[in-house]
């Protein structure tokens, strides 16, 4: 399938998922993510925000499989024709990515989500909810979400129901946060589910987080032996 330069490029972007699970990976669209918001960042902070416009969200769910290009297109085309019903759904991914963020980081720390955040959520799963269907596929019985026309939201709705499934089936031990580094001096903080036997993983990439964690902690080391053997 064909994909324009504007998709493939805003694709490009897009960095590998670690979260394990579909809402986790949308939360994680923020970097670094430092804790629940609001926070209190220094002054001069940025973030890296990957979905800072409309097209990034398409492309994002491009990235994650959840739409194919043809459609992708599609919505772009709508967007285009309705740049302020765009950025009103942009806005919603955002409070959206936000509510997933702090629901999941309290289940990660043994807390029980805000009754707010769960009924956001399930606001956005009542709009994934009343524009699905059930279709049978190879694998068995599936969501689908057939599109007589595009709509603008159409890349939020596989990501609440993602938040809701996860929310009332996830093993909530499994349920981590990412300690690493990320920029100092705001942590990674990334969400992700531990897929591993033994429940061990801790970072959100051992590839990232947890070899720069590794250096630190390594370099720490020697220094504290430099210190002694000159004390």
């Amino acid at each position: 399938m064909f994909v324009g330069t504007r998709l493939g490029e805003a694709v490009a972007r897009m960095h590998e998922p670690c979260g394990e699970v579909h809402c986790l990976d949308f939360a994680n669209t923020l970097e670094p993510r430092g804790g629940p918001p609001p926070l209190d960042l220094p002054p001069g902070f940025e973030f890296r925000d990957e979905l800072l416009g409309y097209t990034d969200l398409v492309a994002w769910a491009v990235h994650k499989e959840t739409l194919d290009a043809e459609l992708a297109e599609a919505l772009l085309k709508a967007a285009d024709a309705e740049p302020h019903a765009a950025r009103v759904t942009l806005g919603r991914a955002h409070i959206l990515r936000d509510t997933i963020y702090r629901a999941f980081w309290r289940v990660a720390h043994g807390e029980s989500p805000s009754q707010e955040d769960l009924s956001a959520i399930m606001r956005e799963f009542a709009d994934a909810t009343a524009h699905a269907s059930l279709v049978v596929s190879e694998s068995g019985i599936v969501w689908d979400w057939p599109e007589d026309g595009p709509s603008l939201a159409r890349p939020l709705w596989p990501v609440a129901r993602s938040a809701v499934e996860l929310l009332t089936t996830g093993d909530r031990q499994r349920i981590k946060v990412c300690p690493g580094p990320g920029r100092p001096p705001v942590p990674c903080a990334w969400l992700f589910y531990d897929i591993s036997k033994n429940g061990s993983r801790r970072w959100c990439s051992m590839a990232d987080c947890g070899s720069a964690t590794k250096a630190q902690l390594q370099t720490a080391r020697r220094r504290a032996k430099r210190n002694v053997a000159h004390s």
